[in-house]
């Protein structure tokens, strides 16, 4: 994802990883690509988010949206 080794970092590029997770605009792009990555490997890599939230019982809503909702 950033071009790294991770089996294989350098001691520099261990410090700049860091610095770049001390950084929200970097550590928010970082955590995106990552889960990217991951929604990739599953098995959900073509379906609409929509499409994979979970609704509540009797709710007819996504969970997600309920508990943005109540924050």
């Amino acid at each position: 994802m950033l071009g790294y080794d991770p089996e294989n970092l350098t001691e520099g590029q261990r410090d700049t990883i860091e610095a770049a997770l001390q950084d929200p605009g970097q550590n928010i792009f970082i955590a995106s690509e990552y889960l990217k990555t991951l929604k990739e490997e599953s098995g959900f890599a073509n379906v609409p988010a929509e499409e994979m939230a979970r609704t509540a019982p009797g709710a007819g809503r996504p969970l997600q949206r309920r508990t943005l909702l109540a924050e």
